[in-house]
Order: structure tokens, then C-alpha cells, then sequence
């Protein structure tokens, strides 16, 4: 009886391990060459083998091999560069997301051991991508470079931006001596980039080291298994972002301009066809081009500021509306005038870290006798792009005025000025990006509402990308309780599932805004996710 007993256990035991969805913590290398097949090997646990992949976006598949963890990424030649997230589905549900990098660049793998300029790891060709990992603590990764007088050499490293990995780099170009010549540490958030003129020709090292993302007691160069990075080595051209980050809605041939460094041609046409407003696409560089850039359709009318516009001669502009600006030099102000209605109530947003811009919005709002109105900085702890609400008292002209808090002018400060009443948006949030049911049992989503002050009107929240057998589960959140901050979605569990859903809200008022849920991923602070994904299994027999 005991044996039966003992074998039902172990029989229990296999069963419960095996129903398991995968776990994936990371993909080697990060990253992938367009036009290529590249051999990726994923770090989790793989209860069953193989395993399906969803990548986001089009032009990317990767496939399992018979050797597990093992998979061959396929990318098209016109897939467009930049972060895609991977997730692997098996029948009891699906992992959490890992940014996989799609480049246009040749793309190796850090040599060992390049500690020291006298071993550095000898780049044969530029451009390139490395993909290195800082494996133990006090590592530094040493690459040399062949350059001539009069190029212009960027070093860029992705590193804890958009993979995710725990390190704060700095990268530094250094002569055959030891003597920097220069260094960068933060320029997109904890990620350097190097950008030199070169003055004479012949070979510098690249060097590469880190302190820890989450800073501690500490005192050395940081290093873990988990320490990944990719570093472009280029003298050809590279894309920083695109201007400005937003085009028309309409459908109507949007032209971008693209900033960075050793550009042939700055202007590319722009996808307007996006299936969500303010849902990032990226967009299609020119094969052999470093770097990438996305926009995303707006869904307010676009105003281009136009010089000059300082405090003494505003641009008239229309509200609602979305103005791209930018901060053209330290003691640049940009002004607008609007005119309001007594009793309207109006949300001005200027956002520039949001985009990965650099400004640090300050906006004033002054009255037609020139009297301030209000001075907004920080929109809160953590944000500091400005955000304030304004109810007009005063039918009349305004004038709203932007400028850096810090005077600074560069290739990346840019703004948008975001003008809209105040009761036309609002935010959708889940705590999770992957859900999975139990057979039979209805599952029940969390959706957190954000909305502004004031803005009470009924919003409609309901799944989509459901099958026609499991309905279209909605729930409202109305203007007032515990409802207009968060409502519960409940999906039967009547049909078998497992794909992409994303979660919409339509508020139901003049402009009807529309906004998808948004979820964290895991150790990526700046990332946010839309493509949601949903398992529900067979019911029991």
C-alpha cells in the first residue's frame, strides 16, 4: 500500500513539474543581423521541449532546434531594426518577454581574454556589433580599433536601457599608452555612447567597464553571468532617434527626419497605418545603417513650431494639439498663444524624457497683462517632464512658454507639447503581460485606470483578440468610487486559448479617446508592453 502510495506521489510530482510554462531569462546574443540566420540559445527552464516563440513585430521568427534552449532566429532582410520581445508559449502558458536587438550590422562575439591593451580583442572591420558579457567582478572589455584622420567614430553600448542587464557601463577611447582620450558614462539613461572626431590615423582601444545599475557598498567594477552589452563600432552612418516622434493619423505620406551622425540622407517616410494611436512603430532604415528609430501615429492634430517664436512674438497655434519643438540653443524659449474659453479646463503636457529626449521641461502660462499663471516643473517624483491642469476663468489669448530648466541645446532636445482638455485621456495599466487560466475556472483581470484630475467621464475597458466562442468580456469604469480607478475583466474559461489579446479603454465623451493597457517587463524600467498574451486550456473531460 505504502509502494502505491509512494508511486501516486512521484507520479503527482512529475505531472505538477512537467505543467509548467517556460521560463525565459535571457537570450544569447541579444541580438540578430537582418538578411542573416543567427543561432540563439535561451537561459530558463524548459519543462517541455520544444517550445513555440512569439516575436513582436514583423520579419522575425525563431525557431527550435532539437538540442534545448537551442533556436535559429530568421530575419528578413526589410525588418526593421531595433528591440523586439520574445516569448515562449508552450501549452500551460507563456514566459515573460526578453529584448532581442535587430540590426543591420555585422554582428560577432567578444573575444577572451581582452582584459588589457596589450591583449584587446582586435576588431577586423567596422561597423560591427559585439556582443560581450562583463562575466566576473572587476571585468573590462578592451576592443581595438583601425581609424584614419577625419572620420567620425561612434562607440554606442546597449546595455541596461533596453536588455535589461544589471550594470551602469562607461565606455572610454584610449591610445596605445593608456592615455583616455575620451569617455562617456550616462547618455541614454545608464547606457554611454561615444561620438569622436578623429585626428589622426592609426589605432585606439575601446574600453568597456561597469559599475552596478542598483548602486552598493561595493567598491570595484561590476561583473555577473548576466552582465550582457552589444557595442556598435562604427565610422559609417548612425541614427540617435527620429523628428519628430509623431506623425498623422490620416494616412496621409509623413516624412521623419532622422538625427545622428554620418547620415547620407536625414529625411525616410513614416508608416501612418499604426493599428493603435500612440503605439510605437519603428522604422525602416537604410541597410549598413547603425542605430534605429520608431515614431508612432498621434491622435491630436500635429503643430510644427516654427521661428521665431520667443516670449516677444508667439506662435499662434490651435488647442487641442500636439506642438514638436525644439530647444534650439541655452537661452532658447519657445512661446505659443492660444485662446481659451471661460470654463474650459485644459492638460498641458511638455514631454521630452519620455520620448528619450534630453530637455528638462519647464512651462509658464501667463495671461494677456503678461501675469504668470502658474510654473510647472515635475510632473512628480521620478517624471521629470511637466504635466499641469489649467480650468480658463477668463475667456481670452494665453501664452504658454517652454524652455529647458538646465539651458542645455543639443541633437536630442526636443519636446512635445501636449495641449488637450482635460478630460480626453487617461492610462491603462496591468501588473502582468502574460495570463493563464485554470480549465473551467473564469479568469479575472486587474485593469488600474489613471486618470487626471478631474476627468470623470465612463470608460469602457474590453479585451481584444479573442476568439468568437469566449464573447468580448468588457467592464466600465465610471467617473466616481473605486471604479474609476480600477475595474476587473472576466474571461470565461469555456474555450480552449493561447495568443496575443490587448486590452482597449474608450472613454465616452466628445473626443473618445482610446488607450491600450500597458504592462511592465521585468527588469527593464523603461520598456512597456501592449501585446499582452492569454493561455486557457482545454476544459477537463
Amino acid at each position: 500500500m505504502r509502494a502505491i502510495f509512494a508511486a501516486c506521489l512521484l507520479a503527482f510530482a512529475v505531472n505538477a513539474a512537467v505543467a509548467a510554462p517556460p521560463e525565459l531569462k535571457s537570450l544569447s546574443p541579444a541580438g540578430a543581423q537582418r538578411g542573416a540566420s543567427t543561432t540563439i540559445t535561451a537561459a530558463g527552464t524548459f519543462p517541455k521541449w520544444p517550445v513555440q516563440a512569439w516575436v513582436s513585430g514583423d520579419g522575425v521568427r525563431l525557431e527550435p532546434l532539437k538540442d534545448k534552449g537551442k533556436f535559429t532566429a530568421n530575419v528578413d532582410a526589410d525588418a526593421a531594426p531595433g528591440v523586439r520581445w520574445v516569448r515562449l508559449i508552450n501549452d500551460d502558458g507563456a514566459s515573460k518577454v526578453r529584448p532581442l536587438v535587430i540590426s543591420s550590422l555585422p554582428e560577432t562575439a567578444e573575444k577572451e581574454t581582452n582584459d588589457l591593451l596589450e591583449s584587446p580583442h582586435a576588431v577586423e572591420a567596422l561597423p560591427t556589433i559585439v556582443n560581450g558579457v562583463l562575466s566576473k567582478a572587476g571585468d573590462v572589455d578592451t576592443y581595438r580599433v583601425s581609424l584614419k584622420r577625419g572620420q567620425t567614430f561612434i562607440a554606442s553600448l546597449d546595455a541596461n536601457t533596453d536588455l535589461g542587464s544589471p550594470i551602469d557601463a562607461v565606455l572610454q577611447l584610449v591610445d596605445g599608452e593608456g592615455f583616455v582620450i575620451d569617455q562617456n558614462h550616462d547618455d541614454r539613461l545608464l547606457d554611454p555612447r561615444l561620438v569622436r572626431k578623429i585626428d589622426r590615423d592609426g589605432d585606439l582601444c575601446v574600453r568597456v567597464f561597469a559599475f552596478p545599475s542598483d548602486p552598493n557598498s561595493s567598491i570595484r567594477f561590476h561583473g555577473a553571468a548576466d552582465a550582457i552589452y552589444r557595442l556598435t563600432l562604427t565610422v559609417g552612418p548612425f541614427v540617435d532617434h527620429a523628428f519628430p516622434p509623431v506623425v498623422a493619423a490620416d494616412g496621409s505620406k509623413s516624412s521623419v527626419e532622422l538625427q545622428g551622425w554620418n547620415l547620407p540622407t536625414t529625411a525616410i517616410n513614416a508608416p501612418t497605418n499604426a493599428p493603435e494611436p500612440l503605439t510605437p512603430v519603428a522604422l525602416d532604415l537604410p541597410q549598413g545603417t547603425a542605430g534605429s528609430a520608431s515614431t508612432m501615429t498621434a491622435d491630436l492634430p500635429l503643430i510644427a513650431e516654427q521661428e521665431p517664436n520667443d516670449r516677444e512674438q508667439p506662435q499662434t497655434i490651435a488647442t487641442p494639439g500636439l506642438v514638436v519643438g525644439r530647444i534650439a540653443s541655452s537661452s532658447d524659449q519657445d512661446a505659443f498663444h492660444v485662446t481659451w474659453q471661460k470654463g474650459q479646463t485644459w492638460r498641458i503636457r511638455a514631454q521630452s524624457k519620455l520620448w528619450g529626449f534630453n530637455v528638462d521641461p519647464l512651462v509658464y502660462l501667463y495671461d494677456k497683462s503678461g501675469t504668470q499663471l502658474f510654473r510647472s516643473d515635475d510632473a512628480g517624483r521620478g517624471n521629470p517632464d511637466s504635466d499641469t491642469t489649467f480650468k480658463v476663468l477668463v475667456s481670452g489669448t494665453y501664452k504658454i512658454v517652454v524652455e529647458d530648466l538646465l539651458g542645455g541645446a543639443t541633437l536630442r532636445h526636443s519636446y512635445l507639447l501636449d495641449i488637450r482638455p482635460q478630460d480626453a485621456d487617461f492610462a491603462l495599466a496591468v501588473t502582468e503581460a502574460e495570463f493563464a487560466a485554470t480549465a473551467g475556472k473564469p479568469l479575472e483581470i486587474p485593469v488600474t485606470i489613471e486618470r487626471p484630475s478631474g476627468m470623470t467621464a465612463d470608460v469602457t475597458v474590453k479585451v481584444l483578440g479573442l476568439p468568437k466562442a469566449l464573447g468580448e468580456p468588457q467592464a466600465v469604469s465610471s467617473g466616481k468610487g473605486e471604479a474609476a480607478k480600477k475595474v476587473t475583466l472576466r474571461i470565461p474559461a469555456s474555450a480552449a486559448f493561447s495568443g496575443p489579446i490587448r486590452i482597449v479603454g474608450v472613454a465616452a465623451n466628445d473626443m473618445k479617446p482610446r488607450r491600450l493597457a500597458v504592462a511592465p517587463v521585468a527588469g527593464i524600467a523603461s520598456a512597456r508592453l501592449v501585446d499582452l498574451w492569454l493561455t486557457i486550456p482545454p476544459p477537463k473531460k
